[in-house]
Formats: C-alpha cells, sequence, structure tokens
C-alpha cells in the first residue's frame, strides 16, 4: 500500500470508528455507573477499539456493518465492571486520565499489544513446524489440502487402498497419535494443553487470539466480562475452549493451519475424524514419510 493511500486508510477508519462510537454510547442504557468510565471513556477513548477492529477487518463486510454493536457490548462491559477497565489500563501500563491523552496513549499500547501477540502467533507456527516432524507435515498439508489429500489417496490405492496391508497399518498408526476425541474440539484442547509451546503462551498472543476470535466470529456469546478477562490475557485455555462455538474452534484452526479450506474444516466439526483434515490426512502424510513413500516435500517418491 502507498503512503498516500495508508493516510486515506488511516482516515477512513478513524471517521467510521468515531461514528461507531457516538451510536455505542447514544444507545447504551444509562444505568449508573462509575464516575470514571464516565470521564474517561468518551467517544474518541471509545473509537481507539473500532479502529483496531477495522485494521483486521480486511474489508471484510460482516465486520464493518457489525462495528456499531461491537463498541457498544465493549462500552457496556467497562461501565458493567470499571474495575476491569482499571485493570485493562494497568496491563498496558496506561497512566493518562484525561480523555484527550488517553486516547492517544491507549492507540498507540493497545496497537503494540496486539502487534506482539499477532507476532508470538507467528512465531509459533514457525517454530512448531521447524521442531517437529510431524508438525511440520501438519502445516504442509494444510499449505495446499486439496494436493495432499490427492497425494495420500493415490499412494494408498497404489499398495491395495484403505483396506490393503498399508491402509490398514495407517489406521492402526494413527488412531492412537488421534486419540479418543470426537471432533476436532477435543482434539485441539488436547493439542492445546499438552504442547510446550503453548504452555508459554504470553499475555499478549492471549490477548490478540481473544480479540481476533470476538471480531470475526459472529456467533460468539462471551459473558460480558469475561470479554474483558480475555483481552487482558485472564482466561485459561480450557476456559476459552468451552465458550467457543464450533465456528470459534474452527477460527482457532485457521489461525494455526491457514490452508484448510473452510467448508472441509466446517464439515469436519460436526462429523468427526473422518472429514478433519489436519489430523486424519497430515498425520497420514507424516506416516507415509516415515516409510519413504513421500518426502518432505509430500510428494510421492
Amino acid at each position: 500500500m502507498k503512503p498516500y493511500q495508508r493516510v486515506a486508510t488511516l482516515h477512513y477508519h478513524r471517521n467510521l470508528s468515531l461514528r461507531a462510537s457516538v451510536w455505542a454510547i447514544q444507545n447504551s442504557p444509562n444505568t449508573r455507573v462509575s464516575s470514571t468510565i464516565t470521564r474517561e471513556i468518551d467517544v474518541r477513548v471509545l473509537s481507539v477499539f473500532g479502529e483496531g477492529m477495522l485494521r483486521q477487518a480486511h474489508n471484510k463486510t460482516a465486520i464493518i456493518k457489525g462495528l456499531g454493536k461491537k463498541l457498544k457490548e465493549l462500552y457496556q462491559a467497562f461501565q458493567k465492571a470499571p474495575q476491569l477497565w482499571e485493570k485493562f489500563k494497568e496491563v498496558l501500563g496506561i497512566k493518562s486520565t484525561n480523555p484527550a491523552k488517553l486516547y492517544f496513549e491507549l492507540s498507540k499500547k493497545f496497537q503494540n499489544l496486539l502487534d506482539e501477540g499477532a507476532k508470538w502467533w507467528n512465531g509459533l507456527k514457525k517454530k512448531m513446524q521447524k521442531d517437529s516432524k510431524i508438525m511440520h507435515f501438519l502445516f504442509l498439508y494444510a499449505s495446499n489440502a486439496p494436493t495432499f489429500t490427492s497425494i495420500v489417496q493415490s499412494v494408498l490405492e497404489k499398495h491395495g487402498g484403505k483396506t490393503g496391508e498399508l491402509g490398514k497399518w495407517l489406521s492402526k498408526t494413527i488412531t492412537p497419535v488421534v486419540g479418543r476425541a470426537k471432533n476436532i474440539s477435543q482434539w485441539i484442547d488436547t493439542f492445546l494443553e499438552k504442547h510446550p509451546l503453548l504452555k508459554l503462551i504470553t499475555m499478549p498472543a492471549k490477548a490478540y487470539l481473544y480479540w481476533v476470535i470476538w471480531i470475526n466470529v459472529t456467533e460468539i456469546s462471551w459473558k460480558i466480562t469475561d470479554l474483558i478477562k480475555g483481552f487482558i490475557g485472564m482466561i485459561s485455555w480450557t476456559d476459552l475452549l468451552e465458550s467457543l462455538p464450533e465456528s470459534g474452534i474452527g477460527f482457532i484452526v485457521s489461525l494455526l493451519f491457514p490452508g484448510i479450506p473452510g467448508g472441509w474444516l466446517a464439515k469436519s466439526l460436526s462429523i468427526g475424524w473422518n472429514a478433519i483434515l489436519v489430523p486424519a490426512v497430515g498425520l497420514q502424510l507424516y506416516a507415509l514419510y516415515t516409510k519413504g513413500l513421500v518426502n518432505e516435500q509430500g510428494q510421492p517418491v
């Protein structure tokens, strides 16, 4: 994007966020709230969160149309739990109380938090792929799911199909790795809980994850206070996963494995392992590699 385009986009985001913030505050119930919330969170301060949403929207119409509603949720969350607003500022290291200064400080520090979280997730994917052959093949598969699905099927057909010796061996080998999970929700819960790198997840990474899920998953129905706790990394993996609809689980998987076709992923959420493609086929690809039937690029040898 050229400099003048960036300036134009920033101006557009700012104006859209301001209009949405005006609507959000005007349409929020007139409940008794802390004087701190009333004094500090004005239209401009609330618009910081709107600008953050629009940076993640990538021109997605649903996110843009839902901007006012999301800001209203956020405003009401801080109204009902002013202590979480104070905790939010504490986590970000925000000292300003004057709305004019608070706007600029929040703009900078909140975006830095999200940037740091996004950087952690990107680094995590690279490290998991580098450190583990299994993860290498899961990410490899996700990079071009249809092609690698065809390769696995082709190799199996050359060796007697699913009922042949190789097919039976694959089934016997993969099932213990996948475990007894009935669907991807159960599998990813175990995966996130056990993976040593994910045990070291940083607060910005948790905040970023909550932020992008909240923006992108329209079916989300978190408690208002849980929403803020998520933004400041106060929610555990288990609580996060239990609070998500199937589309939310799918969104987490798409963050880790961005190459999976959306339709296949949605189907796998309700059907189970026969249709889920990262574990079922990605691990088969890895197993074929250990047999010397495909190379590290997933190509038949």
